[in-house]
């Protein structure tokens, strides 16, 4: 199970519950099979633009991914966060901020998570010759020789995995990563900044 941030943990980290905390927001949804890559992203682009959800005060990049290592095939978007708060506030879910805005969509997807990250500030760009990397785990461990990602511990919402290994690696190192277990994804956008 992912370790929650409770308020009393957040009060003694931070010495109050606003400080900033920077996370990394994690979405992860995969269609169901009468669903078309476009009709998906002509969906979600025009719902929830990054530049819609950048206006958040506290929400300071986005880069949207689709999977192409693992059936389902599912798309990623990551955000990087200044606190919790940011996902409860007025500003976040008034631009569409942790739902669909419809319900039109909800019984067509297979898989919908969303988590939050600690472990870094921002997170990193991925240029359109790399790829992101994620390999779940129970508990961090050794990564094989050649190997570099950065530990993740979950810190809420969906809690799906305790720790997430993160990468960026380049298009002609994806073999090396999906022998060690990572799930990849190409980015479908660029990497927006607020």
């Amino acid at each position: 199970m992912c370790r929650q941030f409770s308020d009393a943990d957040v009060d003694k980290k931070l010495g109050w519950r606003h400080e900033e905390v920077h996370m990394i927001y994690n979405v992860e949804a995969a269609l169901g099979p009468q669903q078309t890559d476009e009709d998906w992203q002509r969906w979600y682009g025009d719902m929830k633009p990054p530049e819609s959800l950048l206006t958040v005060l506290g929400l300071n990049s986005a880069q949207r991914f689709k999977g192409i290592s693992h059936k389902p095939y599912a798309y990623v978007a990551i955000y990087s966060i200044d606190s919790v708060d940011v996902m409860t506030s007025a500003a976040y879910r008034g631009v569409g901020g942790g739902n669909f805005l419809t319900n039109r969509w909800k019984p067509m997807l297979s898989m919908w998570t969303r988590d939050l990250y600690d472990g870094l500030e921002t997170a990193p760009p991925v240029s359109e010759d790399s790829l992101l990397g994620f390999f779940d785990r129970s508990e961090p461990s050794a990564l094989p020789a050649g190997i570099e990602a950065t530990w993740l511990s979950c810190a809420g919402l969906d809690k799906t995995t305790p720790y997430r290994a993160l990468a960026v690696l380049k298009e002609n190192e994806s073999d090396r990563y999906l022998n060690a277990g990572f799930r990849l994804f190409k980015p479908l956008s660029p990497y927006h900044t607020a």
